[in-house]
């Protein structure tokens, strides 16, 4: 795995209301936040979706607020960095294991 390309980055997320099947999500407008991604070799492996004190992880396949909680496609074929929009940013692995260990330590630590 030491030739794995690894990326993380952050995209604003809004989060959704799931009052029945995931094809009825609907956006809950006051409920921004922050979905932070680890991708290796395009693939997504660890996801962080941050709502104020919520902070949601991918090791639970689903949450009412954010639906399936890591996705399960691979970036584009072709894909680059400048694709992305402005609300994009780009984090380093450091940043992304604080976050990380900062979400470990929160479920860790929620009844």
């Amino acid at each position: 795995m030491c030739d794995a390309q690894r990326l993380v980055f952050m995209r604003q997320r809004v989060g959704f209301a799931a009052p029945g099947p995931a094809e009825s999500l609907a956006p809950v407008d006051d409920e921004r936040g922050v979905q932070v991604t680890e991708f290796v070799d395009s693939w997504p492996t660890r996801q962080i979706s941050i709502f104020g004190n919520e902070w949601i992880t991918s090791l639970d396949d689903y949450h009412p607020l954010v639906g399936m909680t890591l996705g399960d496609q691979p970036l584009p074929e072709g894909w680059r960095p400048e694709d992305e929009d402005e609300e994009t940013e780009f984090l380093t692995r450091e940043e992304f294991e604080q976050l990380w260990a900062e979400a470990m330590r929160r479920r860790a630590s929620s009844p």
